[in-house]
Formats: C-alpha cells, structure tokens, sequence
C-alpha cells in the first residue's frame, strides 16, 4: 500500500487482550509505528509533527501519546534526535 493512501492497522489492535491497555490513540499511534518500518529495521525515526498530523492533535498531544506506548511497554525509547524536524528514535516490542 502507498503510504500516501493511508496506512494498515492490525486488527490484533482490537481483537487481541494484550492490546487492551491502549487507548484509541495509542492504537493509531502504534499502527502508524508500524507502517513506517521499512526493510524490517530494528529502530524506527518518528517526526513527532507528522505523527500529530496523523492523529489530528498537537505535536506535544502527539509526544504523550508516545510516552504512553512507552510506559506501558509497547516500545523502547531509544531517544530524540534533537534538531528540526525533532525525531523520536523508537524500537517496537512485540
């Protein structure tokens, strides 16, 4: 699927309990996460603004969710690289 389309949400998001801690957001997120890996890499970049484009919130809305994934074990941190367009550095769990 072109990334321009739109993106593919996993139907384990909702379908599967370990999940059930997210919240709507959180999926999207995740889902969004997801579809930017390319070449199965083990660190995926995320510009923070183009995640709250996605999510239709701010870019601060945007990095809470994030913390959220985060806290609640869904991924790691591998930190921000500072700059403009600032990027989260994250590595997915499975």
């Amino acid at each position: 699927m072109d990334k321009e389309e739109g993106i593919l949400i996993p139907k384990a998001l909702f379908s599967d309990p370990k999940y059930k801690p997210m919240y709507f957001l959180e999926k999207m997120a995740y889902a969004y996460i997801l579809n930017q890996r390319e070449m199965n890499l083990a660190v995926v970049g995320i510009k923070g603004q183009e995640l709250a484009d996605f999510l239709g919130v701010t870019e601060n809305e945007a990095n809470q969710v994030l913390s959220g994934l985060i806290r609640k074990g869904y991924i790691d941190d591998m930190g921000v690289r500072d700059g403009y367009p600032r990027m989260w550095l994250l590595q997915i769990k499975r």
